[in-house]
């Protein structure tokens, strides 16, 4: 594996921005397109949210979406609807 030493400054700055670019890439080609990859992405993070608990210890008690995680949810669930 190369190290980042092994690159100039600029040679870095190039690769750090090569995720993202790929990242497009790959929307772009996607036949959802971008529209249908956002909508993916919050069913990807609304999963992960409602599986984690809030509060308790080792898994034990707490809640499973706040009032408040629950309320972004629902907002960020309107706004990809429309």
């Amino acid at each position: 594996m190369t190290a980042k030493a092994a690159f100039t400054a600029e040679e870095w700055t190039e690769l750090r921005a090569v995720p993202a670019i790929l990242s497009a890439a790959v929307s772009s080609a996607d036949p959802s397109g971008l529209f249908g990859a956002l909508k993916e992405a919050a069913g990807g993070t609304r999963g992960m949210i409602e599986s984690l608990k809030e509060g308790g210890f080792m898994g034990f008690g707490g809640e499973r979406v706040s009032a408040a995680e629950q309320g972004f949810l629902d907002e960020l669930q309107a706004a990809l609807a429309a």
